[in-house]
């Protein structure tokens, strides 16, 4: 997030990217996102979708049920308004510089630590801006695909991955978690 932040304080243009070294995107990317950005100016974000590019192959147990865990996504063949409600992984994905700026930018306190698996930053940043009512599509054109490391591809790291997923979705304080009825020990 500290380097997000940093990018996000250097950008000149008015739609910025997030892309990963370990993506690969086609060779339409540019062209399709400004497509959809003219098609479509209302939006302040674009999500794609984001396929497997394994290294090694998956194990049995990993059915696309667990792809999230994965920064997988592909929501189908149409675009869809993104809502709370209906979220996507934002891996790879385009905003509105003004956007992203009148909201904050990134929370510093939920990105990729020592000793944690994955950052919620960006699942901070989606949830901020359907709350500002800014609506955001998942574009499937948009297409990428995720170098998914041999690491990745075992139980530990899924277990790492929802404990700091958890701890970071408690450090959001979602109104949706925060109104839960089931509170073990008074914590939602």
């Amino acid at each position: 997030s500290h380097a997000l932040e940093t990018g996000l304080a250097a950008v000149r243009a008015p739609l910025f990217a997030i892309v990963d070294d370990d993506l690969l995107l086609a060779t339409d990317y540019v062209t399709t996102v400004l497509e959809a950005f003219r098609q479509h100016p209302e939006i302040a974000f674009l999500g794609p979708a984001v396929e497997p590019h394994w290294e090694v192959a998956p194990p049995a147990w990993l059915t696309p049920s667990f792809y999230n865990v994965l920064a997988l996504t592909n929501l189908g063949d149409q675009p869809i308004v993104v809502s709370q409600a209906r979220p996507l992984t934002l891996l790879a994905g385009v905003f509105r510089t003004e956007a992203v700026r009148r909201l904050g930018g990134y929370n510093r306190a939920l990105g990729v630590a020592p000793g944690v698996v994955g950052g919620t930053e960006d699942a901070d940043l989606l949830f901020r801006l359907c709350a500002a009512g800014l609506e955001g599509r998942f574009w499937p054109a948009l297409r990428i695909r995720h170098k998914v490391s041999a690491q990745r591809l075992t139980t530990a790291y899924f277990r790492r991955w929802h404990w700091g997923h958890g701890v970071d979705y408690a450090r959001m304080r979602l109104p949706r978690f925060e109104a839960s009825r089931w509170r073990p020990l008074g914590i939602p």
